[in-house]
């Protein structure tokens, strides 16, 4: 489990890497930039491996299935 874990935050931390070169390369300010949270939910929705992190896959919520309705 540790080693899956390690796999898992090597693969997201370096994918957020990449992207803040990517746009610190097109940015016009040279200045140091800092990886925000921004960065890491960017990396999440681009990397084919993490979209477990999205929902993208879950589907609809049926309006007409009782079951999947959240109590008011």
């Amino acid at each position: 489990m540790a080693q899956a874990t390690r796999v898992f935050l090597k693969k997201l931390v370096n994918n957020t890497v990449n992207i803040c070169r990517k746009e610190e390369e097109g940015s016009a300010d040279k200045s140091t930039k800092m990886m925000v949270p921004y960065h890491v939910y960017q990396a999440a929705q681009q990397t084919e491996e993490l979209d477990f992190l999205t929902n993208q896959y879950m589907g609809p919520e049926d309006p007409n299935n009782p079951q999947e309705k959240t109590p008011n």
